[in-house]
């Protein structure tokens, strides 16, 4: 399998996880509005792939990526860095702190 470019949030690195349950695409088409992923091929040839010449810019791109149910897209930026969880619990904390040194010092 070579490599696929889907656009500058998702890798698809991993695409031999692929279990071909079509979220992405259905959540492209049902949920964002835009049809940039499709699934090409039938039976142990199927593939998801973009449009030919196209990439996945949508602003709810990076939800693709929390859909797939193997990890078989992941985040570019964050590939084998963080995981979206992890990012989360650091931005709760840094909001924490700041939220205790904002009450701390108006006393």
């Amino acid at each position: 399998m070579f490599h696929k470019n889907l656009g500058p949030l998702i890798s698809a690195e991993e695409m031999t996880r692929c279990i071909h349950c079509t979220r992405c695409v259905r959540f492209g088409q049902e949920i964002a509005g835009v049809m940039e992923l499709g699934m090409i091929g039938r039976g142990e040839h199927a593939e998801i792939v973009a449009f030919v010449g196209k990439t996945v810019d949508s602003e709810l791109s990076g939800n693709m990526i929390d859909l797939c149910p193997v990890g078989a897209l992941t985040s570019k930026p964050f590939r084998y860095a963080a995981r979206t969880w992890e990012l989360v619990a650091a931005q709760v904390g840094v909001a924490a702190r700041l939220r205790s040194a904002a009450t701390s010092s108006c006393r």
